[in-house]
């Protein structure tokens, strides 16, 4: 065998040595990208997944204060009540409000000594910063 053809054959098994490579290569970064891809979906996606959860329940939380706002505009001061409570069980961000609304159906409803309580308690609370001057000022004049 000369030389040549020595060196020839020596060329195509580096060729292929360096196909195989090169594919195997491909194959990893292929590999890489598709978990970092699926990864970064799936952290999406919980995301995604949290953020409408939180949609909808301030799309239901909205719903029943609106129709808690039109019962007390009726003076259905219970029924108001009643939806306030399942309105503070959708969300708990929600309880500010709903405490609000009760006050002013004890109001509506003529219980002083509970509105007097409903309002101790809202203004003791440093997180409930919705209507608190109004809260203080009802306080006062009760």
């Amino acid at each position: 065998m000369s030389r040549s053809q020595e060196l020839a054959r020596s060329a195509k098994r580096w060729r292929i040595i360096g196909v195989l490579a090169f594919l195997l290569g491909a194959f990893l970064i292929y590999q890489k990208v598709y978990y970092e891809m699926h990864d970064f979906y799936a952290e999406n996606f919980e995301l995604y997944q949290e953020e409408m959860t939180s949609i909808h329940l301030d799309l239901t939380d909205a719903a029943l204060l609106d129709q808690a706002m039109k019962e007390m505009q009726t003076d259905c001061f219970w029924q108001a009540a009643t939806l306030l409570e399942e309105l503070k069980k959708h969300n708990a961000s929600a309880t500010q409000i709903a405490e609000w609304y009760k006050i002013l159906c004890m109001v509506g409803l003529n219980k002083k000594d509970e509105a007097i309580q409903l309002l101790e308690y809202y203004t003791e609370q440093d997180d409930f910063d919705f209507n608190r001057e109004k809260a203080l000022e009802l306080l006062r004049v009760y």
